[in-house]
């Protein structure tokens, strides 16, 4: 039973650090971890995937400029507009752009 003391003493001081680390990291955050920590969570981690999913569609843009330039099948400015479920139960209505 002390190693199960020892592991569960560990494992608290990890979710603690961890918590810590989230603390800092929501440093400007008006809410306290007990707070709707959670929902904050979910919605830095909805906008971390909207900031990849444009930056995925804008190489997909530079890449089927490739192929035009090889082909001229394919439009020189892609723009669209999309709704996407990035994070569960967080859906956001994005604007895509492309750069090239």
């Amino acid at each position: 039973m002390i190693g199960s003391a020892k592991a569960i003493q560990g494992a608290t001081n990890s979710l603690n650090k961890t918590i810590r680390e989230i603390d800092a990291f929501l440093d400007g955050l008006p809410q306290k971890p007990s707070e709707g920590l959670r929902d904050e969570l979910h919605e830095k981690l909805a906008e971390l995937n909207r900031v990849w999913y444009t930056k995925g569609f804008n190489r997909g843009h530079i890449e089927s400029r490739q192929l035009y330039l090889t082909t001229g099948k394919v439009p020189k400015r892609l723009n669209i507009e999309v709704k996407r479920e990035l994070f569960v139960g967080k859906r956001r209505k994005i604007k895509l752009k492309s750069k090239a």
